[in-house]
């Protein structure tokens, strides 16, 4: 017996309740021809309408990173951005997240909520910290120089230009971390037939 979430998953794609689940998301992404990519290693074999939840620790960060990161976001935009769901206009990075050459594009269902930054040293905060920690002579004690870093990667942030629940387009094409905040979400593997067969005719005509 298939379980609810496998049922989820092989059930016919509905292009029209897609349409008018996902209005605010295409007419944000100027009518769909724009994408969101999301690298995830969880991917379906075709779509799914999955259930946004927190992120419950980081993925490719230190723990103590990942949290003063949050404690910064919140102070700055009033939520732990980096507890949200992370997607990318660039198809090369989603895909290097996923560990596939394939990474799962997604449409968020009804509002929602986003934050990003134009600025290139936004691009990927991990990297960031990894970038600003080698910069710290191998000497410093390993807690100093994460602090340190920590420090910096905060100056860079609060310098930095955000956009918070506006120009998603030039979020998708800056191609750096955009985070989502949403209800339920359709996610769709690139190379499944409902991406292939409909939704991209149907992208593409708009």
């Amino acid at each position: 017996m298939k379980t609810f979430k496998q049922f989820l998953e092989t059930s016919k794609f509905d292009l029209e309740k897609f349409k008018s689940e996902c209005a605010f998301a295409l007419e944000q992404l100027q009518r769909g021809h724009l994408l969101l990519y999301h690298g995830t290693k969880n991917f379906p074999d075709d779509f799914a309408v999955r259930s946004w939840r927190p992120r419950a620790g980081p993925r490719d960060s230190r723990h103590s990173v990942h949290d003063a990161l949050n404690a910064l976001f919140q102070k700055k935009f009033g939520a732990p951005i980096r507890n949200w769901m992370f997607a990318t206009g660039s198809r090369t990075t989603a895909a290097h997240y996923a560990g596939t050459s394939q990474p799962c594009v997604i449409f968020p269902k009804g509002t929602f909520e986003w934050v990003c930054s134009p600025d290139q040293n936004m691009s990927d905060l991990t990297t960031l910290f990894d970038t600003e920690y080698r910069k710290i002579p191998p000497s410093v004690p390993d807690d100093q120089r994460e602090q340190l870093a920590i420090e910096k990667i905060a100056e860079l942030v609060d310098r930095a230009q955000w956009w918070h629940n506006e120009q998603l387009g030039d979020c998708v094409r800056s191609k750096n971390e955009i985070m989502i905040k949403c209800s339920d979400f359709y996610i769709f593997n690139t190379d499944g037939r409902a991406f292939i067969d409909e939704l991209e005719d149907f992208l593409r005509t708009r």
